[in-house]
């Protein structure tokens, strides 16, 4: 059996003041206090699911962003020793990235201020939000990216790097960010075009589980990151997928008349 697990980064500076975002930039935004707490719970929890799934070291991956890597060092310091020598070292690989959303963290400061510019501000925000409410998921962010920019991205890394790598390793530990996952279900599991915004970003330090073999793959919740609980959830139950019997009917007038 393959198993890949997909970690959300623990709290951040920018869950907790988006402004953040703007003043460190987004790379470089840290954990807080809380989300430091948040990884070594985590750890507790991973050293003995590892121990319970796997006889040895599972791959880890890791976005080159601050908070995840500072989540996984979370996490190792109370995992360290769940298995015997040492795990091999974390890659890291910028298809991980969180979307980027360009100017818009930069404009909501903006808008916060008086004068011409904060007016300025204050129209291009409403610009950007009609543009998301008519397509959220391809509609991209002022000098960002869009939904879809981050799971083209996603799905490169899967069909290349992952997809090596499940080869020859069973279980793959991705520390990483809340769209990179919600884009990783969105393609593993064939979600609908018009359903890939009900997928629910998971909370903070959550840990989903894809596991199976190929064409018989499930995903479950398996840790609570903010509550330190363990769970057993399917996080996309609510999504239907696309059948033959669902697809829109072809209407009365435009049917072909029977020869």
């Amino acid at each position: 059996m393959k198993r890949i697990i997909l970690v959300r980064h623990g709290e951040s500076e920018g869950n907790i003041d988006t402004s953040a975002y703007a003043h460190k930039g987004d790379a470089n935004v840290e954990l807080t206090e809380k989300g430091w707490e948040q990884a070594q719970q985590l750890g507790i929890f991973l050293k003995e699911h590892f121990r319970n799934v796997a006889d040895n070291w599972p791959l880890f991956y890791v976005s080159g962003y601050t908070r995840p890597q500072q989540t996984l060092s979370g996490a190792y310091s109370q995992f360290h020793d769940a298995f015997k020598g040492t795990p091999a070292e974390p890659y890291t690989d910028p298809r991980l990235a969180e979307q980027s959303f360009g100017g818009l963290n930069l404009l909501n400061e903006m808008a916060k201020e008086e004068g011409e510019n904060a007016e300025f501000a204050k129209k291009l925000l409403t610009l950007s939000a009609a543009f998301q409410q008519k397509d959220p998921v391809k509609a991209r962010a002022l000098f960002g990216e869009s939904y879809i920019d981050n799971i083209v991205a996603v799905k490169s890394f899967i069909d290349n790097s992952l997809q090596r790598d499940m080869e020859d390793h069973d279980t793959i530990v991705i520390f990483c960010h809340g769209r990179v996952i919600t884009s990783f279900l969105s393609i593993w599991f064939h979600v609908p075009f018009d359903q890939i915004k009900s997928v629910k970003n998971p909370g903070n330090c959550d840990v989903l589980e894809i596991s199976g073999e190929p064409r018989n793959w499930q995903v479950r919740r398996l840790w609570d990151g903010e509550n330190f609980r363990e769970v057993d959830e399917n996080p996309i139950a609510n999504i239907k997928p696309i059948t033959f019997d669902n697809l829109p009917p072809v209407p009365e007038a435009f049917k072909l008349k029977a020869k």
